[in-house]
């Protein structure tokens, strides 16, 4: 059973957190790991199952600067 998690309005504002994704030449997420919580689990899970529900993400042609740039990881802020 799937449960649903919802972030109430008041417990939204301010929200950040950090993942760090690892991206495969295609643009398929192969690793991601929480690097900073916000501090609300909800908020966190929410924002990782959009990650990987965007998989594959767009990623540049040039492999040299795809390589460079998130070959080994890039962390990336989200905020609300």
């Amino acid at each position: 059973r799937q449960r649903q998690m919802c972030i109430r309005d008041r417990d939204r504002s301010g929200l950040r957190v950090v993942y760090e994704l690892v991206l495969s030449s295609s643009g398929t997420v192969v690793d991601l790991e929480l690097i900073d919580s916000s501090g609300n689990p909800a908020y966190d899970e929410s924002v990782k199952k959009a990650i990987l529900i965007a998989s594959p993400l767009p990623v540049p042609k040039e492999q040299p600067f795809f390589e460079r740039t998130f070959g080994r990881g890039v962390s990336i802020e989200f905020k609300f």
